[in-house]
């Protein structure tokens, strides 16, 4: 769907539920699912070639690339390649959290309850209950190794200000 035509049905005005621009541009998705950020830039050029699962976040600066642009150079090579494109799908499971910054290509499938580090380019599969993180992303550690490692951060402050958060943090460090 074009812009002008997303910009008719009122599109502009519904940028800051995500949810909603998510439908309208074409991505599948589960429930409990959180996006930060533009959908436009979020979704890339064929949002209806990603499927999420269920409670997923996906924060700010993520990108969801599902064409290969670099086809670009084999068209000016081989002229019958003028009109070709190429588009993959990505699907992304459930329960599972990706970091700022982090690119997702075309082709890929992200397992269940996988964290993705801040700044990661996932090109290749990741398996269900991973961390992974890096250019490109692999799997470090299990999710269960990672909450072992954390738990001695971990806060119950959820929900609470910032205020009370900061006030919280400054009797334990």
């Amino acid at each position: 769907m074009n812009i002008r035509r997303l910009a008719a049905r009122g599109f502009h005005a519904i940028l800051r539920n995500n949810i909603a621009a998510a439908k309208i541009l074409g991505v599948t998705f589960g429930k409990n699912c959180k996006f930060i950020g533009n959908p436009l830039e979020l979704f890339g050029s064929e949002p209806w070639a990603i499927h999420i699962g269920d409670h997923v976040e996906l924060t700010n600066g993520v990108q969801i690339i599902t064409h290969d642009g670099a086809l670009w150079v084999a068209r000016s090579l081989d002229k019958t390649l003028e009109k070709a494109d190429i588009i993959q799908k990505v699907t992304i499971g459930n329960n599972v959290f990706v970091g700022t910054n982090t690119t997702i290509l075309g082709g890929v499938t992200i397992g269940d309850n996988v964290i993705i580090g801040a700044g990661s380019v996932v090109n290749k599969d990741i398996p269900s209950g991973f961390v992974a993180v890096g250019v490109p992303a692999k799997p470090i550690k299990t999710v269960e190794a990672y909450l072992a490692d954390k738990r001695d951060s971990v806060l119950d402050t959820k929900g609470m200000s910032s205020r009370q958060k900061q006030q919280i943090w400054s009797k334990v460090f």
